[in-house]
């Protein structure tokens, strides 16, 4: 019997428990004004939540007309199925620059401005964008001959604003981008859809169209120079200009969602600050939880294992 209680406490004697736990992570990336890369870690259920902000458009060269930028759109979605060290390839969309000579668009396709005169709109703010591939390109524009299988989530960026303080620049997207407003002879421009983009605004000179992944580049015009639009899944339009006091307001960017994304959400004109978020959940071991058993239960145990090694009658 000594034996049998030997072994059983041997073998019995504690009790190791090893239990999983649930750790959720949030990963937040600013703009740098480059491509980088992200890899998956192993994720409970192969999901992960993203949500994509676009850039903020410049302003006008002119001081009172300086806060009608349009805002960077936002676009939410989660994204399941995803194994383990899976790179995927993001940009976060860079502000445009204020009125200026020649005011580029930002980082992620925003427009720029129509060029060096007396006054001139901003550029168009940027787009921040998700990709299963690495097909940006200059100034961080993808690839629009793969994008429909390449692009996982936009952001569209918002457009200039142009000289007059009701020349607003839209609001990046979301599902469209906002038109760009236009005064004193100029016309607003078209919005960006997710099927289209918008036409320019209309003056002497019209602004340049949207394309897809890039805004569409301000007019200009003897004394005057349309903004920029934003860069998005379809860019904003550019503003257009005349000779006289119009630099119009450039229109902002609509984002995108790829269909395999669910829960998804969007908002236009959402924040000035660009941005990339993930989050998700992970499984972890924990250490190995180690319990030992009361006396009584190793006794039952004992006789039990002794029962088995005694000879039957």
């Amino acid at each position: 019997m000594k034996k049998f209680l030997f072994l059983t406490i041997l073998c019995f004697g504690f009790l190791s428990v090893n239990l999983a736990s649930a750790a959720t992570t949030t990963e937040v990336f600013r703009f740098t004004g480059a491509t980088s890369s992200w890899t998956a870690p192993t994720l409970l259920g192969g999901c992960f939540v993203i949500n994509v902000v676009g850039a903020r458009g410049g302003s006008s060269s002119v001081a009172q007309a300086q806060l009608f930028a349009g805002l960077g759109g936002s676009t939410t979605g989660t994204l399941c199925g995803v194994a383990s060290d899976t790179v995927f390839y993001f940009e976060v969309g860079g502000q445009g620059v204020i009125g200026g000579a020649g005011a580029a668009g930002g980082y992620g396709g925003g427009g720029a401005n129509g060029g060096n005169v007396t006054t001139e709109g901003g550029g168009g703010g940027g787009m921040t964008a998700l990709l299963n591939a690495d097909t940006f390109r200059t100034n961080g524009v993808f690839a629009s001959s793969s994008a429909s299988t390449t692009v996982i989530i936009v952001a569209g960026g918002g457009g200039g604003s142009g000289v007059a303080t009701v020349a607003h620049g839209g609001d990046g997207g979301g599902v469209e981008g906002a038109a760009g407003i236009a005064s004193d002879g100029c016309g607003n421009t078209g919005t960006s859809t997710q099927a289209i983009p918008g036409t320019g605004g209309t003056g002497i000179t019209n602004g340049a169209s949207g394309q897809m992944g890039q805004g569409g580049a301000g007019s200009i015009d003897v004394n005057n120079s349309g903004a920029g639009g934003g860069g998005g899944w379809f860019g904003g339009p550019g503003g257009g200009a005349d000779s006289e006091a119009c630099s119009g307001g450039a229109g902002g960017a609509s984002g995108f969602a790829t269909s395999s994304l669910s829960a998804t959400s969007t908002s236009i004109g959402y924040s000035s600050t660009s941005s990339l978020t993930i989050s998700y959940t992970t499984t972890t071991a924990a250490a190995p939880s180690v319990t030992p058993i009361d006396r009584s239960v190793i006794l039952i145990i004992a006789q039990k294992i002794k029962s088995l090694f005694s000879p039957i009658a």
